[in-house]
């Protein structure tokens, strides 16, 4: 399996090369200009499916799983240069770069499937929990939300706790994670009563 891998990624990087490599000359010919930064998003994927594609063709290897941390955020980093240059520049990355940390998320989540550890759902609950906050911010711009908002980490990590409980069939646990949602989840929606109050 490592040795199909090994000749899919070099025929995939041989393919990639040759079509930037075409695409520099066309342009050269055809007296249009040339942006390196252009290329960014086709760079940047290749990067990342290297990084991405390993444990897919080693299951029996699952530390290779590791490599999904550092992957899917530099897959969400391709994905958001692409969509740069479809539409207004500094659009995208001034309220969409959240989403890298979302990709972050699925990276612990795939390693935590991969080494068959639930624990590592705390982290993917947490990072995606701190990445939904911030890209409401970023979409709507009020950033005072966060005064109510950091209440909905600790909320999470009670939702992630209970959960882990019933799956290990472990009381302390799931007792852990309920006082942490009651308290959390109280105090959230109070701030939130008083934010909504203050700012309309």
């Amino acid at each position: 399996m490592t040795h199909k891998f090994s000749f899919i990624s070099g025929l995939f990087l041989i393919i990639a090369g040759g079509l930037l490599s075409a695409y520099n000359i066309l342009a050269a010919a055809m007296g249009l200009d040339l942006a390196a930064w252009r290329l960014a998003p086709a760079t940047v994927a290749i990067v990342a499916l290297l990084f991405v594609l390993p444990p897919f063709f080693n299951p029996g290897r699952p530390g290779l799983a590791g490599l999904f941390i550092p992957g899917m955020p530099i897959l969400a980093v391709s994905v958001l240069l692409l969509a740069s240059q479809l539409v207004t520049p500094g659009f995208i990355w001034s309220r969409f770069w959240p989403m890298i940390l979302v990709a972050l998320a699925i990276g612990f989540g795939l390693l935590g499937a991969f080494l068959r550890n639930i624990w590592l759902a705390v982290p993917a609950a947490l990072t995606l929990a701190l990445a939904a906050g911030l890209q409401l911010t970023a979409l709507t711009g009020w950033w005072w939300m966060w005064a109510g908002l950091w209440a909905l980490l600790p909320l999470v990590l009670g939702l992630t706790l209970l959960v882990i409980g019933f799956v290990r069939h472990q009381a302390g646990l799931r007792l852990a994670g309920g006082i942490l949602m009651l308290i959390f989840g109280t105090a959230g929606a109070d701030m939130a009563r008083q934010l909504r109050e203050q700012h309309g």
